[in-house]
């Protein structure tokens, strides 16, 4: 009898299994692609309507690189209310005011 310890199938690190997959839907204008990936915080993201599933490859392969260097910036973390935007540009439109002028 031989005392050797039978191999156990070694799992691949967490990150390549959660690398994302790439899903098709049905829309009204046909087939649309969706790409479901984990943020670096773990919580899902999802980005839908890409039209050819090697844009949708594409996609997931540009955040998994992204998340891998360091460099993934989240979309929602970028969005800024319209009323920020609105007021900062009425004062500075560059356009002259509307008040009568003087002849």
């Amino acid at each position: 009898m031989s005392d050797t310890v039978p191999i156990l199938a070694i799992n691949p690190p967490r990150s390549e299994v959660e690398m994302g997959s790439v899903t098709p839907y049905e829309t009204a204008k046909g087939r649309r692609y969706r790409v479901l990936y984990r943020k670096p915080d773990h919580t899902e993201a999802e980005n839908r309507g890409f039209t050819t599933i090697r844009e949708a490859k594409l996609h997931l392969s540009m955040v998994t690189g992204s998340k891998s260097k360091g460099e993934y910036i989240d979309p929602t973390s970028s969005r800024v209310p319209v009323r920020m935007f609105a007021g900062s540009s009425r004062r500075s439109s560059g356009r002259p005011s509307r008040s009568r002028r003087s002849a």
